[in-house]
């Protein structure tokens, strides 16, 4: 007999297979969507930002233009979460990013050429 194929070693692979499904299921938990309070929330608590941090971020996800901004550059083709979120964080109002120039948006992480000519694109029309 070999190794691995007696029925003991299927029962213990299988087994081991079924804790982990199970345990991430329903004890390990997920990280909450980065740019919600409930993200702010976790990463405070595990010490990850500090306090002031943590005011900042709640403060982003609940007002209504960080969240206009949102709304708008994810109808833009090529941005995703990550970079709306990241003109969010750079811009105070849907105004002040009408109003800027070309190297500030491409100065923001994850915003290359393309994605600034998108943008430019969206916002003029």
């Amino acid at each position: 007999m070999t190794y691995g194929s007696d029925p003991f070693s299927i029962v213990l692979v299988v087994g081991a297979l079924a804790f982990v499904y199970l345990y991430d299921r329903f004890v390990a938990e997920d990280e909450p969507e980065e740019g919600t309070v409930e993200h702010a929330e976790h990463l405070w608590k595990t010490n990850q930002i500090p306090m002031a941090e943590y005011e900042r971020r709640v403060e982003q996800a609940v007002d209504d233009r960080h969240q206009q901004i949102l709304t708008v550059t994810q109808s833009v083709n090529d941005i995703g979460p990550k970079t709306a979120r990241a003109l969010a964080r750079e811009f105070e109002s849907l105004d002040e990013l009408h109003r800027a120039d070309r190297e500030r948006i491409e100065a923001i992480h994850g915003i290359g050429p393309s994605t600034a000519d998108a943008i430019e694109e969206y916002l003029n029309q």
